[in-house]
């Protein structure tokens, strides 16, 4: 199976801007993002557009910086054996200068 994947900012600029919300990092920085990505199945010729919503926040445990990410995607267009709905969780070390 081949899958051919268009960059997420190229699909994004495409189909829609992405809607992007960030609060001051001076109180732990908060991030709210939409995006749309896409990938494209050639050989059987179906598209797979999830519709992503995240929020991140960064904070402090003990002496590490961490970023944390949650959110959910909806399948805009999927094969009919594919997902609906879906979840993401995303933990991210941060070492600032």
């Amino acid at each position: 199976m081949r899958i051919a994947h268009l960059p997420c900012l190229l699909a994004a600029f495409a189909l829609a801007p992405d809607a992007v919300a960030q609060e001051s990092a001076d109180d732990g920085g908060r991030t709210l993002t939409a995006n749309l990505e896409s990938s494209y199945d050639w050989n059987a010729g179906h598209w797979n557009v999830p519709f992503n919503l995240m929020y991140s926040k960064v904070t402090r445990v003990g002496g590490q910086m961490l970023s944390f990410a949650g959110g959910a995607r909806y399948y805009l267009e999927t094969p009919g054996e594919g997902p609906d709905w879906g979840l993401r969780v995303i933990v991210t070390l941060l070492f600032p200068e």
